[in-house]
């Protein structure tokens, strides 16, 4: 569901994200996403995460980054690319600052070091 007030951009941008969606979790067979320098895995069905064999609670937005940069590892996302994929409803609200905090914490709940900053960009997974 989308208001009226919406700009023609973001309604734009916004179907563009669900059809990549679907078009993603079709195409998607594999549950299992990895990487083997932090030591992490995840079961995309079960929505569990494990570090050194350990499984580890995250957030719904901490988690959703962790699949997002798993899923693009070697790109660099900018925090409005971000911010489109996991705010996709409240882009126009949002403070883009929000995602640093949310990274930060990731960081530190994985002790993360393959998150590294792009400056005056946003983040990139460097593995």
């Amino acid at each position: 569901y989308l208001s009226k007030d919406k700009s023609l951009t973001i309604m734009l941008k916004y179907i563009q994200y669900l059809l990549k969606k679907e078009v993603n979790t079709e195409v998607s067979s594999s549950y299992r996403l990895s990487s083997s320098i932090e030591q992490i895995s995840v079961d995309t069905k079960t929505r569990i995460v494990e570090k050194e064999n350990e499984v580890v609670s995250l957030t719904k937005k901490e988690y959703d980054l962790l699949v997002l940069f798993l899923k693009n590892k070697g790109t660099a996302l900018s925090r409005e690319d971000i911010a489109e994929q996991l705010w996709s409803n409240d882009i126009e609200n949002i403070d883009l600052r929000v995602i640093d905090g949310h990274i930060k914490r990731l960081r530190s709940k994985l002790s993360l070091f393959s998150i590294s900053s792009v400056r005056g960009y946003g983040y990139k997974w460097s593995e």
